[in-house]
């Protein structure tokens, strides 16, 4: 049977354009993951636009993670991994978080995810700090949306993402050591650092289920 893996995000999972519009399948690294892992395994893609940890957005509705992690998984057991890679919507300034509260919500995604009855074997799951929003996002429409202060506290997720995992004995990829982001919306990942992002997470996600 082949190998189930579940990507869990926001925008940065999609795989979306500046404009809006998603990256074709072959381009975003979610799909080129499943490209370089193979026939052996089958990548799930459960990217949402906007969505959040554990925050609900007061503006659109289902953004929560949480609220939807466990029918998630459970819909698609039996998972071999789960890998989580949220945040860089939870820095808005409409949810008013630090970056430690950021943290303790994925936690709380992890602490879920760990007790779903979705495990193949046992629980297996790979935490993901997001691409670094660029202080330029504020000067950009799509930027102005998220208010002054989000790179900053996106630029100190890595540090506490890391510490966390290592509690939850989880793996722990940095995303922005492998990644940039566009210069249009400063926030989404540079269309040609998806190739790159994808070996990173192909090499780790071997690591953690051969």
């Amino acid at each position: 049977m082949k190998k189930r893996i579940v990507c869990f995000g926001d925008s940065n999972t999609y795989c979306v354009h500046p404009d809006g519009t998603r990256i074709d399948e072959d381009k975003r690294w979610t799909g080129i993951l499943a490209q370089k892992l193979g026939s052996g395994y089958t990548v799930i893609e459960e990217g949402l636009k906007g969505r959040t940890t554990v925050f609900d957005d007061p503006c659109k509705e289902g953004m929560n993670g949480l609220t939807y992690l466990v029918p998630c998984l459970k819909s698609q057991s039996p998972l071999d991994l789960l890998i989580l890679m949220l945040g860089s919507n939870d820095v808005k300034q409409i949810f008013s978080a630090t970056a430690r509260n950021i943290t303790d919500g994925m936690e709380r995604l992890v602490r879920t995810a760990k007790a779903c009855s979705c495990w193949r074997t046992e629980p297996n799951i790979l935490v993901m700090s997001p691409v670094r929003i660029r202080k330029e996002a504020e000067t950009v429409p799509f930027g102005e949306k998220t208010g002054p202060g989000t790179s900053e506290k996106c630029a100190k997720l890595a540090r506490y993402y890391r510490m966390m995992a290592e509690a939850q004995h989880c793996g722990f990829l940095d995303a922005a050591e492998y990644t940039d982001v566009n210069h249009v919306d400063y926030t989404h990942i540079a269309e040609s650092d998806h190739e790159p992002f994808a070996e990173a997470v192909t090499k780790k996600v071997r690591e953690m289920i051969g």
